[in-house]
């Protein structure tokens, strides 16, 4: 009987999918404090003070999520880049 190899994946398998969320998790939080001290300021304090503070948060996420997408694209070009390589080394093997 021939001995099998078991390769155990070094993170779960779907392990990526979660650390996404993460992520969105973080620029979805920030959205709904945006929205709380906006609408907690418009009505204790004045109209434009609000739409300030509102409108800095929300930039403020909008900032996090492009800052989010880009790293995304760059982790995907550089897994493609290792993939190429990986296929390349198999051939030349």
């Amino acid at each position: 009987m021939k001995a099998q190899i078991i390769n155990f994946p070094k993170y779960p398998k779907h392990y990526h999918e979660f650390y996404y969320f993460r992520e969105y998790f973080h620029v979805f939080c920030s959205a709904i404090v945006a929205w709380t001290l906006t609408v907690f300021v418009i009505t204790y304090e004045h109209i434009s003070v609000a739409l300030g503070i509102g409108l800095g948060i929300w930039l403020f996420g909008i900032g996090l999520l492009v800052d989010f997408m880009i790293r995304l694209g760059l982790k995907r070009k550089e897994q493609e880049k290792q993939q190429r390589l990986h296929k390349l080394k198999k051939v030349d093997l």
